[in-house]
């Protein structure tokens, strides 16, 4: 009877060339996070940029959920740099309540749109900066209500989706129409229509 015997496979000796770290994988590592470090600063110079904006941002969203304090007696203090943030917002449709109007105002108004709201607001930052007087608490009117006004009698007219746009046009008009906001400011955005905020 013949036996044959069947070699076995050695396993090669741990030396110290089997532990050389591998240099391929430590390229990769490296390459990995030299990219995520870029990712990180990165966003850290897009916060820094948009902070501006963070206020603005804020106001919208606590309009937004019913939370901006409604018995407020003035509009935030944002000024002709926060007119691009606010005019992003034109022509939102949400409607919202619980927002602050005029104190002066003997009329009240329960819901607005979101994007006439905004309007309102940039109204208010354009009118603020012609006459501190005219704008008590930071408000451009009594309410964040568009009438018509022809021959000097004022109508009040619905509040449609197709007024905001009409406002919406008007407003983004007026903003791109000059990069001096001296010269923008005396110009009222409703000029060439018949409207104006109630």
């Amino acid at each position: 009877m013949i036996i044959q015997w069947q070699a076995r496979e050695r396993k090669p000796k741990a030396n110290s060339e089997n532990l050389k770290p591998n240099t391929y994988n430590y390229q990769e590592m490296r390459q990995l996070i030299i990219i995520l470090t870029t990712v990180m600063l990165s966003s850290f110079a897009a916060c820094e940029k948009d902070n501006s904006n963070n206020e603005v941002e804020n106001y919208v969203m606590q309009l937004r959920m019913g939370q901006y304090d409604s018995n407020a007696f003035e509009l935030p203090n944002f000024s002709a740099n926060d007119i691009p943030a606010l005019l992003k917002y034109r022509n939102d449709r949400q409607e919202i309540t619980g927002f602050p109007i005029n104190p002066i105002s003997s009329m009240i108004c329960h819901k607005c749109t979101l994007g006439m709201y905004v309007l309102w607001t940039i109204e208010g930052i354009r009118v603020k900066d012609v006459s501190k007087k005219r704008a008590i608490g930071g408000f451009p009117s009594h309410l964040p209500v568009v009438v018509r006004v022809e021959n000097k009698k004022t109508d009040f007219i619905k509040q449609t989706d197709e007024l905001q746009k009409i406002v919406a046009d008007a407003y983004y008009n007026w903003w791109n129409s000059s990069k001096n906001f001296d010269k923008l400011k005396e110009i009222n955005p409703f000029k060439n229509t018949s409207y104006s905020w109630m």
